[in-house]
């Protein structure tokens, strides 16, 4: 082996160990996420704190979906999960149709004041949320759709968000625009093109749009805060936050842990069998801008 192979073969070997070492790190809060939520109350309050329970509580998972309470003979969590699940398929389905809609139109249809127009939409971004929140508060309730899903799904049905108009336009300018010329001549019109062009080359950066739209939903507590008044209508998100003020009420701190690793479940398996799409979203939306 010559001088060159083994300073490849060290490089490498320093390398990995390094990746090792960071992948043990970020996994370690995990690790004891999951190891919390096996632990008996004692257990989890012990100082120093124990790595690993005696006896795995497996019946911590089975029984918070008891603890948490019952609303008309079902469970809170599961009135959550279905309130998120109904969140979750009105948001995104609203995220990546609006912004895949605005971004075409920007990038294929030609009209007068375009890029002032596409300026304006990335300035919005410059905009603090908290700018906008009593005003559309106010604008929901005069509506009536305090303490109901609408506020949560309907606003992006109306663009998407400029960040993600931005990261869908910048994928299209990557596609030929040679396609729209042809199904032009081939007799389509805008929405044909649309919808038999655009929308099936577009799948990777509309499944990274989709999954940050999912993962935003998910972890949102501000906006359900604001605007889900009664227990029974709460997100995930806002019931497993409440288990923190009424862990001795449900079981302890273990049954909090255990909430947590349930809850923390749907996005990383979402985002570990979508991540092939998401990386080649990521690298083909750089590739012009």
């Amino acid at each position: 082996m010559n001088s060159v192979k083994k300073k490849k073969c060290v490089f490498a070997g320093v390398l990995y160990f390094l990746l090792i070492c960071c992948a043990v790190i970020f996994c370690f809060p995990i690790f004891m996420l999951v190891s919390r939520s096996l632990m008996t109350t004692n257990e989890a309050t012990l100082v120093p704190a124990r790595f690993w329970p005696e006896v795995a509580q497996w019946k911590n998972y089975a029984e918070i979906f008891e603890a948490v309470g019952e609303y008309n003979g079902t469970s809170y969590w599961w009135l959550w999960f279905k309130n998120t699940v109904l969140l979750e398929l009105g948001t995104i389905s609203g995220t990546v149709l609006s912004s895949v809609w605005v971004a075409y139109g920007f990038t294929r249809i030609r009209f007068p004041g375009r890029n002032i127009v596409f300026a304006i939409v990335l300035g919005t971004m410059m905009i603090p949320s908290t700018v906008t929140m009593i005003p559309l508060y106010t604008i929901f309730s005069d509506l009536h759709w305090l303490n109901t899903l609408h506020p949560l799904i309907w606003p992006m049905w109306c663009g998407g968000g400029a960040v993600n108009i931005f990261l869908v336009v910048q994928y299209l300018r990557t596609l030929p625009k040679e396609f729209n010329e042809s199904a032009e001549i081939d007799g389509a019109n805008d929405f044909g093109i649309f919808l038999r062009i655009i929308l099936p080359s577009a799948t990777p950066i509309l499944v990274a749009v989709g999954i940050g739209a999912f993962v935003g939903v998910w972890n949102d507590l501000m906006n359900p805060l604001m605007y889900l008044n009664t227990k029974e209508m709460w997100t995930l998100a806002l019931g497993v936050t409440t288990l923190n003020t009424s862990s001795g009420d449900i079981g302890g701190i273990p049954f909090v842990f255990a909430a947590c690793v349930i809850f923390s479940l749907p996005p990383l398996v979402l985002f570990t069998v979508a991540q092939k799409y998401f990386i080649e979203s990521v690298v083909m939306s750089g590739l012009k801008g």
